[in-house]
């Protein structure tokens, strides 16, 4: 069975990461530095890309479970 906190840690809040993929799945067409601009601010998550290595231009379904872990983490 899969663990939330298991994989997350304590860092990552359940709930905090469940907006963070809705909202970077909200829009299909967008790539999902736009589309997480629902939580964050464009600067911050520019930052945050460029901090982790992800290339502005990915869409959601291309993000692992960890890389998603780690751009909550830093949101």
């Amino acid at each position: 069975t899969f663990s939330f906190q298991e994989k997350a840690g304590d860092e990552v809040g359940e709930e905090k990461f469940w907006e963070i993929i809705h909202a970077g799945f909200a829009h299909k067409r967008k790539v999902l530095i736009k589309n997480l601009e629902i939580v964050s601010k464009k600067e911050a998550s520019e930052q945050i890309f460029k901090d982790l290595k992800i290339d502005k231009k990915i869409r959601a379904e291309d993000i692992s479970l960890e890389t998603w872990l780690k751009i909550t983490k830093n949101i």
